[in-house]
């Protein structure tokens, strides 16, 4: 049976969005260790890219840890998927014509839309959607100039 109500959020997305009310922080929260961890090997070269493209900027933010390198790999490789099956699509029209004369739509273009659900399942896990990122209040502390003499 489905869980009710919305998904939860993870700590460092709700300090991010500037959670308010303390309490709903997770007081004993898994603390994934800061080690440096690298891309896997067996990602397929679209995934490779999406993962140089994101990675720096989730690590920086600490939404992206050594746990979480197998979800975000999904996440690359899904993308990777669907921009493969787009540019299919986009060469070979969503339709084809059946032995019988019928006009039909491509495999393809299911295989489309499911990894774009999935796609946008995961990266709703990383807060990355529009909605998720327009929530964020990320803070950015000024830098003092230590230079100069008071």
């Amino acid at each position: 049976m489905p869980l009710r109500g919305p998904k939860g959020s993870s700590r460092e997305l709700k300090l991010l969005k500037g959670e308010k009310h303390k309490d709903r922080l997770a007081k004993d929260k898994i603390k994934p260790s800061i080690q440096s961890f690298r891309m896997p090997s067996w990602l397929s070269p679209g995934a490779k890219a999406e993962w140089q493209r994101l990675a720096p900027e989730m690590k920086r933010l600490g939404l992206l840890t050594a746990l979480d390198v197998a979800m975000f790999s999904c996440l690359c490789e899904a993308y990777s998927i669907f921009v493969e099956l787009v540019k299919d699509i986009n060469e070979n029209d969503m339709t084809y014509k059946t032995q019988k004369g019928f006009t039909r739509a491509r495999p393809q273009l299911d295989m489309m839309f499911k990894a774009m659900r999935e796609l946008m399942t995961l990266c709703q896990q990383f807060g990355m959607t529009p909605v998720s990122r327009g929530r964020i209040d990320i803070k950015v502390e000024k830098k003092v100039n230590e230079d100069f003499d008071w």
